[in-house]
């Protein structure tokens, strides 16, 4: 099962992900809670249900035959009951990971509908946080997404933890990912509908439109700013060795 089970349930719990918005009537009362607590209850009965290793052979614990060597059975594979196949296990794993996912798409639409952020566009404001990924080139200039800590505003000021879709024009920021950064702009909600559903599947409420970008330092961690130190030598020694 470990061969084709992860891709599955990767697939499981992204089709539920998209079914949270497509529930049938009867079951749009549901919380998200719900959900989870089902799809748990499917990933335990999947762990009962899974097929166990059999403890050596039944004949040789009753020493009616010779035992293999310990060198032997240091290296087998360990046989598995046949009483129990995996298709049932599978079956369970899929649909508890299809239940999470719809739960985990509740609870995505949640934080959006609750997000501060969304309730503040479209003013203008000023936020820092740390870069979740490298920003990346685009035709239009640059984005990145952005985990947000602190926002301000005209009259105001709050702290958060959202993450925020960043784009802005001209060359993208001179900073790598968990760098921590300050952006000024305005914040926007996505009118493309199919941009607001890419956006809303991540657990995305707004869009900020980025003006001003500075650069503040390193990640706050020092776990997270030792890895980055370790890939900017790692890269720069490439850079030497395999020169452009």
């Amino acid at each position: 099962m470990g061969a084709w089970g992860a891709p599955l349930a990767a697939g499981a719990f992204w089709a539920g992900l998209l079914a949270w918005d497509g529930r049938p009537g009867e079951l749009q009362t549901w919380p998200a809670w719900a959900w989870l607590a089902i799809g748990v209850a499917f990933l335990a009965a999947s762990w009962v249900a899974a097929p166990r290793a059999r403890r050596g052979d039944p004949l040789g614990r009753a020493g009616l035959t010779r035992s293999d060597p310990a060198a032997v059975v240091a290296v087998s594979a360990a046989a598995t009951d046949g009483r129990r196949g995996p298709l049932a296990a599978l079956a369970a794993l899929i649909i508890g990971v299809f239940l999470c996912g719809v739960g985990w798409g509740g609870i995505a639409q949640a934080r959006r509908e609750t997000s501060l952020l969304g309730r503040l566009a479209p003013r203008s404001v000023t936020m820092v946080g740390t870069l979740r990924e490298d920003p990346v080139t685009s035709a239009v200039g640059w984005h990145a997404l952005i985990d947000v800590t602190r926002v301000t505003w005209r009259g105001g000021a709050a702290s958060v933890r959202e993450t925020v879709w960043v784009d802005g024009d001209g060359d993208r920021p001179a900073a790598v990912r968990a760098d921590q950064l300050e952006l000024s702009g305005g914040l926007q909600l996505p009118d493309d509908p199919d941009f607001a559903d890419a956006l809303h599947r991540r657990g995305l409420a707004v869009v900020l439109r980025a003006a001003e970008v500075s650069r503040l330092g390193p990640a706050p961690n020092p776990f997270v700013h030792l890895t980055q130190v370790v890939r900017a030598f790692v890269g720069s020694t490439i850079e030497r060795i395999f020169p452009p």
